[in-house]
């Protein structure tokens, strides 16, 4: 992810039992990647699995990973009444949340579009015209897996969107996809409040 260093601490930390953290990581290969998990139908939600109100559609990593943090969660509250915090990208604290739950798979879809978008734009006329400039940057990721190269070129794709479709994109900027789901689904439970 976004902060593959601080995920690294964390995972150190949980291990020497200094951090108790309710994150869950299905990496390919492992025995759940892939799986996906009806939603109960007292839930009230549409969808097959609970991909659909998180990304808009199945995912081939499968939800069973929202499943089993769903029980991290309700172990956490409910059995260890842990107070819930949640780390935002840096400087980003209570950005980049999505409208509710209900909106997330839409809102996910919706960035993913725009996203996509961005391979064609590498390919313009507009932004050939500029990389040569771009090339002295610095292309060595630093602690948030970005370089003055990629956040440059993502600035110079930002400005080439609609006002509409910036403004989106930018507003969704301080949580992780994933993460903006978790938080709407913590703050649908009233099990979150933001000091």
């Amino acid at each position: 992810g976004r902060y593959e260093s601080a995920w690294d601490s964390l995972v150190k930390g949980s291990r020497k039992g200094h951090v108790s953290a309710a994150v869950v990581f299905l990496p390919e290969g492992s025995r759940d990647f892939g799986h996906h998990d009806p939603i109960p139908v007292a839930e009230g939600l549409e969808g097959s699995c609970w991909c659909v109100p998180l990304y808009g559609e199945e995912k081939p990593w499968g939800c069973r990973w929202w499943t089993k943090w769903m029980e991290n969660i309700e172990k956490a509250v409910h059995d260890e009444h842990a107070e819930l915090e949640v780390y935002y990208f840096k400087g980003m604290v209570g950005k980049g949340k999505v409208k509710n739950f209900l909106t997330a798979g839409k809102e996910h879809l919706r960035r993913e579009a725009i996203s996509a978008r961005k391979k064609d734009f590498m390919k313009s006329d507009s932004f050939l015209a500029v990389n040569d400039h771009l090339e002295h940057l610095q292309k060595d990721p630093r602690g948030d897996s970005t370089s003055q190269y990629s956040r440059e070129v993502q600035r110079l794709f930002l400005a080439s969107l609609s006002e509409e479709d910036r403004s989106f994109m930018e507003a969704s900027e301080g949580l992780g996809n994933s993460q903006k789901a978790e938080v709407a689904w913590l703050e649908k439970r009233a099990m979150l409040t933001l000091k």
